[in-house]
């Protein structure tokens, strides 16, 4: 079966959710071997910033994190 990617779509924005949350997941890299370090989340409800979420996590042994650092 052929595999094929369609470039563009029409995408009605009334027909799209309008709450929703976002996640972000920060790493050591890009390999099988690297580590999660960060989480993050948004929640969007009714197309506004509800909540925000994130820490550090798992951090690799050896690293640490600046006092006042953020996420």
């Amino acid at each position: 079966m052929p595999y094929s990617i369609r470039r563009y779509e029409t995408v009605n924005a009334r027909s799209l959710p309008r709450s929703y949350v976002c996640y972000d997941l920060e790493t050591t890299g890009l390999g099988s071997d690297c580590r999660i370090i960060e989480v993050g989340a948004v929640r969007v409800i009714d197309g506004y910033e509800d909540e925000v979420f994130s820490s550090f996590v798992a951090l690799p042994e050896g690293m640490c994190v600046s006092p006042g650092a953020y996420a």
